[in-house]
């Protein structure tokens, strides 16, 4: 059910998104990340064209059999109601889309698959919400180096699950205090760079930062 895996995404609270990571070098960063304490992980579909449609749903479904239930994998960056169905069939938990389109939500409540909508304005959240979204991811969330508007849009709209996304380790404290729950880091974490050179202990104990931080909150 979808229920649960949201619930997963919010007792997981951040969400690692993995891109750029050939086949290999993805299961060990996966791996050197759950051993830090992170479960949930996005493979973002290729906009510029680096990847195939069919590379991205090999590598969820090579996560979901290596890893099953132990951790939670989506699709990013999720375009078209296509991608949806094509996400759902390599045994992805949900889907994560950069903006706020119907027909993508829409396929995903029809498919019983999570749902996490880009938006910036109030109108966009909320219309992500009734068309189907899970949760809101604010994009940007700082503008800036400022929360003013995340706050402003979490204060006025205190029904929507917002998401921070393009995060780093310093943005979670503030975040958390204006009432976002759940993150969206990428590079920070899931560091590419390390990965290539098999740094993966201290890919590890970045990730145990990142946990022992939100322990505290």
């Amino acid at each position: 059910m979808k229920s649960d895996i949201v619930a997963k995404i919010e007792k997981s609270k951040i969400i690692a998104v993995m891109d750029g990571f050939s086949p290999d070098i993805l299961l060990y960063t996966v791996e050197a990340l759950q051993k830090g304490g992170i479960t949930a992980f996005e493979i973002p579909y290729s906009l510029n064209g680096s990847e195939t449609e069919r590379d991205v749903l090999i590598k969820i479904a090579g996560l979901k059999k290596c890893f099953g239930k132990d951790i939670t994998v989506g699709a990013g960056n999720v375009m078209c109601d296509n991608n949806v169905k094509l996400a759902k069939g390599a045994s992805a938990d949900f889907i994560s889309a950069p903006n706020t389109n119907r027909l993508v939500l829409e396929r995903a409540t029809a498919l019983n698959i999570a749902a996490i909508s880009g938006a910036f304005t109030a109108t966009e959240a909320e219309n992500a919400r009734v068309f189907g979204a899970d949760i809101v991811k604010l994009l940007p969330t700082k503008i800036a180096d400022s929360y003013s508007y995340a706050e402003l849009l979490v204060n006025t709209l205190p029904h929507i699950k917002f998401m921070g996304s393009n995060l780093g380790f310093n943005d979670i404290v503030p975040l958390n205090k204006i009432g976002i729950k759940t993150y969206s880091v990428g590079g920070t974490l899931a560091n590419l760079e390390l990965a290539k050179k098999r740094e993966y202990d201290i890919i590890t104990n970045e990730a145990k930062r990142y946990i022992e931080l939100l322990n505290k909150l």
